[in-house]
């Protein structure tokens, strides 16, 4: 999927870490109430080997990049203009959030704004499944 800031993301580029995938659009209230929410677990999170990743849908990347911009976002987003990464994932609305634990399985999803202590658990609980195994 290409990137905002540039670049490619690869969900087989970060096996072995937990990727949570967060789908969004700029015009969603309650992506406008977890924002915040994402971007302190981001934080939180970052550089212990989990990744999150935004996937802006049915929006424009202009409307996307100001959403970004306004919420002060750092972690990786990008456009999904052709819904594929959507279909793949089985997203019947937005705000959704995927938990992929490091083996490459999907572990968990999460329908609706997710706060920073949910999607926390949720990674706790991919790391746990991969040590399981």
């Amino acid at each position: 999927m290409p990137l905002f800031e540039g670049g490619v993301f690869r969900l087989a580029d970060h096996r072995g870490q937990v990727v949570a995938v967060n789908f969004w659009a700029s015009w969603c209230p309650p992506c406008r109430e977890e924002a915040p929410e994402l971007e302190a677990a981001w934080q939180s999170l970052r550089g212990r080997g989990v990744v999150l990743l935004g996937v802006n849908v049915w929006d424009s990347e202009d409307a996307a990049r100001q959403f970004l911009q306004a919420f002060g976002v750092t972690y990786p987003n990008g456009p999904d203009p052709q819904g594929r990464v959507l279909i793949e994932f089985g997203v019947t609305g937005i705000p959704e959030t995927y938990v992929v634990d490091g083996g490459g399985l999907l572990v968990a999803r999460w329908v609706g704004p997710i706060h920073r202590t949910q999607l926390e658990a949720l990674v706790r609980d991919a790391r746990e499944r991969v040590r399981e195994r």
